[in-house]
């Protein structure tokens, strides 16, 4: 037989394979996509014999994170600081567990467990023309800060000013640490203070496995029952991560449920309640 022969039956070999394979894995799926739907209806159900409402838009997808530890690296602070303030000398009383630069622009404070403060002599940070929540996030950027912007609360001053108060949170490959916010204060065109926690260094993936999302709906339900709290509604519900070990740092994929009586924040590894510390 000619090889053009072989080869074209061959082909036609293979093409079958391949349709019969596809006709087995389109049930599957579909299967896996029933009973995922079937999962997520049986957890709402659960929250609704509990009194609890899933008001968000759609459930959200499976968590796709995995925990970190990661090592801070503290160079590169003076630096930083300097990009926001001018030239800054290091105080001769300050320790590893807590550093001080001070300067003609201003004082920067650096601690070992992340904490910044940056404060600003008058005039020498202002907005120029740009929008609040721009220039902070270029000054946050300065520090090695790269997040998202929360919330933005004004407070009337004694001699009609108004003080400005934007706080951000910061993103790790994308993905918010819930627990690394940093506030920006504005007064006028005056930037008056940055102050909060950042996370730098370097990561490294460890183990375990995550909780479905409708697993972890169940997790929450009884987390609420048995510390007695009470929420009658979910409005939104994202995934993100908390710092639960500080020296090394640890990363632990956690779940941010917004509900009419506040955020929860759920560890997506054990079903946990946890709080910001």
């Amino acid at each position: 037989m000619e090889w053009s022969k072989i080869k074209n039956i061959v082909i036609l070999i293979l093409l079958c394979v391949n349709g019969a394979l596809l006709g087995l894995l389109i049930p599957r799926e579909r299967q896996q996509a029933l009973f995922a739907a079937e999962t997520w209806s049986g957890a709402v159900s659960a929250l609704e014999r509990g009194g609890i409402t899933f008001a968000a838009d759609s459930p959200p997808l499976d968590m796709a994170l995995t925990p970190l530890s990661v090592t801070r690296d503290r160079t590169g602070e003076q630096a930083a600081a300097e990009a926001l303030l001018g030239p800054l000398q290091e105080d001769p009383d300050s320790s590893p567990v807590r550093t001080l630069y001070t300067g003609p622009g201003g004082t920067a404070e650096f601690t070992m467990a992340g904490e910044c403060a940056i404060r600003p002599a008058e005039g020498v940070r202002t907005l120029e023309g740009s929008r609040r929540d721009e220039a902070g996030r270029d000054c946050l950027l300065q520090l090695g800060f790269t997040g998202r912007l929360l919330e933005e609360r004004t407070e009337p001053l004694p001699d009609g000013g108004e003080r400005h108060t934007l706080t951000y949170c910061q993103e790790w490959e994308g993905v918010p640490i819930f627990s690394c916010q940093i506030q920006v204060v504005w007064q006028g065109e005056q930037l008056l203070s940055i102050q909060g926690e950042r996370l730098t260094g370097t990561a490294v993936p460890g183990g375990g496995e995550v909780l479905s999302t409708a697993g972890a709906l169940v997790r929450f339900l009884a987390g609420l029952n048995q510390a007695g709290a009470l929420c009658t509604r979910i409005d939104a519900m994202s995934a993100g991560y908390l710092i639960t070990e500080p020296r090394p740092v640890q990363l632990t994929p956690v779940w941010s449920i917004e509900t009419d009586n506040g955020v929860y924040y759920l560890n997506a590894l054990d079903g946990a309640l946890l709080t910001l510390e």
